[in-house]
C-alpha cells in the first residue's frame, strides 16, 4: 500500500495479514415486547468504514512512516491518500472499490512503536474511509460453509415467583424469537455480494432457504426452514486464506 497526503513524501507501507475490516452500519437495534427486533436508521451516509491492521517492516521504516504522520499532522491535515493496494490488502472490506486513483482516511488511533524481532518493527493502526465508494451487485449468498462452534437456540423467558404463601406464580412470555449465530466462510466473489446486500437491505426481513449442516438454527421447537429473521449482528474477521473471508452472522427470528 502506498501513502501520500500533505506534509508527506510518498512512501509504501506494508500491511500484516490478519487485519480486521470494521464496518459499522448506522443502524440500532431494539427487541419490543412481542418478541421482534425493529431498527432505527439514521442512513448510508452515517455508516463508519474502518480498518484495524497492522504496518510491519524494517526500525527504519517503521521510524520514516511516522515520521510522515507527524509531517501531516503538523499543518493539521489529518487526511492521507492510499493508493496502490496488494491484490490482499482489502483492508476495509471487499466490496470497496480500491481501483480509484487513491483513497482518502484518516488515522483513529495508532500503538506505540513494537520491537517483534531483532530488527522488525510493528505499528498498529485504525483507519478511518472518509468517502467510499462500492464495487460488486447485491445478493445473499447460500450458507454453505459453517465454522464449528455456531449456537443455536430459542431462549425461554419464564419467570417463577415464590410468593410470601409459599404458592408459585409464573410470567411466561411466550414470543421470545430464536437466535442463531455462527461464524461463515465466503469466497471474496460471495462476500461482495454479501457486504452490498446487508448494506441495502439493511433493517430488512431476510428468508433463510438453509444453512448446510444445521437443522434447527433456532431450536427443535422453532421448525425448520424457509425461517424469516432479521440479521441483528453481524462481523467482517477478515481475510482466513487467500480469496476466502470469514464473516461472523447473527439472525434474529421473525415472531
Amino acid at each position: 500500500m502506498h501513502i501520500e497526503g500533505n506534509g508527506i513524501t510518498g512512501f509504501d507501507l506494508n500491511i500484516q495479514p490478519g487485519f480486521k475490516p470494521e464496518t459499522e452500519l448506522a443502524l440500532n437495534w431494539v427487541q419490543t415486547s412481542n418478541g421482534n427486533y425493529y431498527s432505527t436508521d439514521r442512513g448510508v451516509s452515517c455508516d463508519i468504514y474502518n480498518a484495524a491492521l497492522s504496518a510491519y517492516g524494517k526500525e527504519s521504516e517503521i521510524n520514516n512512516f511516522l515520521l510522515q504522520l507527524e509531517g501531516n499532522r503538523l499543518i493539521d491535515d489529518h487526511v492521507i491518500c492510499l493508493s496502490e493496494f496488494n491484490s490482499g490488502e482489502h483492508i476495509f472490506g471487499a466490496n470497496i472499490n480500491y481501483s480509484v486513483y487513491s483513497i482518502s482516511a484518516t488515522i483513529l488511533k495508532i500503538s506505540d512503536r513494537l520491537q517483534k524481532t531483532w530488527k522488525g518493527f510493528r505499528v498498529d493502526l485504525t483507519m478511518r474511509h472518509l468517502s467510499p465508494s462500492f464495487v460488486g451487485s447485491s445478493s445473499f449468498p447460500s450458507l454453505l460453509h459453517l465454522d464449528i462452534g455456531y449456537t443455536g437456540t430459542a431462549k425461554v423467558a419464564v419467570n417463577k415467583f415464590d410468593t410470601y404463601t409459599g404458592e408459585m406464580s409464573y410470567a411466561d412470555d411466550k414470543s421470545n424469537s430464536g437466535i442463531f449465530e455462527g461464524t461463515f466462510f465466503f469466497t471474496d466473489a460471495e462476500m461482495i455480494l454479501l457486504r452490498n446486500y446487508i448494506k441495502t437491505n439493511r433493517g430488512s426481513n431476510y428468508t433463510i432457504a438453509g444453512i448446510s449442516g444445521v437443522t434447527y438454527p433456532f431450536g427443535p421447537n422453532r421448525g425448520t426452514y424457509p425461517l424469516t429473521a432479521k440479521l441483528i449482528e453481524w462481523s467482517d474477521l477478515g481475510q482466513a486464506w487467500n480469496d476466502h473471508w470469514r464473516m461472523k452472522l447473527k439472525f434474529a427470528e421473525v415472531v
